[in-house]
């Protein structure tokens, strides 16, 4: 398995499953956990029918895990033949879907029926090219961490590449494949349980409490689906967001030294709602010189002043509204003209403001 540190030269995704909830499954239904296991060998036929056309490359599965050997013999040995009937009853339909099988994990402890029918699936279905099926036997991640780095310390120039096909050797696998895109868990568990540990490293992690035996390929394409909304980074920082529209002109007008730093934008002309309207205006207003080329146009001709448009009624005092020839309006401006002026400082002075009152007022010429 090599390390996220190179560059996926494929686009097919690596989806690892542990198919947990059989025993439950059963449990709940009142029958015997091995039926619980049948249940799940059908389940296991609709993901691998359904994955190749949901873009995944490379299927594994976690069948039986090291530590499962401490359960009950009974239901180890039903194990055990269950396993033993699939591999024997699906290699000619893996062989017509073009799908590659292999196992990886410990084979010394496993029955010699057991491991002849491993190596002939994998001897016939060694050039399926839609989909690598690879079911974890005996497998623990720690052990293979384990015996990889033990030869690894020894290597003359040890590496994470290195170390990670390594691994890959020591968990019984051949070529070495991608690391780990999306690892789904069933049965409602949160955690590896020891479980393709260093292929792991960034890969996404899905659980649902969904029992192994209910699971369905809408189930995987569910998965699949919120895998892909995700953003992975594998250590990085995101690509930079575009700077929007005007925040180059903004950062310069507060630091002039971000003009330095910000790419300058291209100018845009600056929207005209009425553009059409005006340029019309402008048109009837030059005689549509400036329609033709060469032809200079001439300035517009000032229309009338918006006063002359509505004049103020003819022979009318503007102040009162009365026609001019009106008697009442000559009265009252010479009762306006016979009115005493207030003399500054002559408020308090009675005499002052007699003489005021009665000094002529200059009458004006009409």
């Amino acid at each position: 398995m090599q390390s996220n540190l190179n560059t996926r030269a494929s686009a097919a995704l690596h989806v690892a499953v542990v198919m947990d909830g059989n025993g439950r499954w059963a449990t709940r239904r009142g029958l015997p956990r091995t039926a619980g296991h049948r249940a799940g060998a059908e389940a296991v036929r609709r993901v691998v029918e359904a994955a190749p056309g949901l873009g995944i490359g490379v299927l594994t599965l976690f069948a039986f895990s090291a530590d499962n050997w401490g359960r009950p013999r009974p239901e180890v040995a039903a194990l055990m033949r269950l396993l033993r009937a699939y591999l024997r009853a699906e290699t000619a339909r893996c062989v017509e879907n073009g799908l590659r099988v292999s196992v990886i994990g410990r084979r010394d402890r496993l029955a010699p029926s057991i491991v002849r029918a491993i190596r002939r699936v994998e001897h016939a279905t060694r050039g399926g090219p839609r989909l690598h099926l690879r079911i974890a036997l005996d497998y623990s991640a720690r052990e293979a961490i384990a015996r990889a780095a033990l030869g690894w310390a020894r290597a003359a120039s040890p590496d994470l590449e290195l170390l990670g096909r390594m691994v890959a050797q020591s968990a019984g696998d051949g070529p070495a494949v991608p690391d780990v895109d999306l690892l789904v868990r069933t049965g409602g568990e949160r955690r590896l349980s020891d479980f393709l540990l260093w292929e792991c490293a960034y890969a996404e992690l899905h659980f649902t409490d969904r029992m192994w035996p209910d699971f369905e390929a809408a189930d995987l394409a569910a998965a699949l689906a919120e895998f892909r909304r995700r953003e992975r980074r594998f250590g990085r920082l995101p690509d930079p967001p575009r700077a929007p529209a005007g925040a180059h002109d903004a950062a310069s007008a507060l630091d002039p030294r971000m003009a330095r730093v910000l790419p300058p934008e291209p100018r845009r002309a600056p929207a005209d709602p009425l553009g059409g309207a005006r340029r019309a205006r402008r048109g009837r207003a030059t005689g549509d010189r400036a329609l033709r080329p060469g032809v200079p146009a001439r300035r517009a001709v000032r229309g009338p002043p918006p006063h002359a448009l509505h004049p103020p009624a003819c022979g009318r005092d503007r102040r009162t509204g009365l026609r001019r020839d009106d008697p009442s309006l000559h009265r009252r401006g010479a009762a306006a003209r016979a009115r005493p002026r207030p003399v500054p400082g002559a408020q308090c002075d009675p005499h002052a403001q007699e003489a005021v009152a009665s000094s002529p007022r200059p009458t004006r010429a009409r």
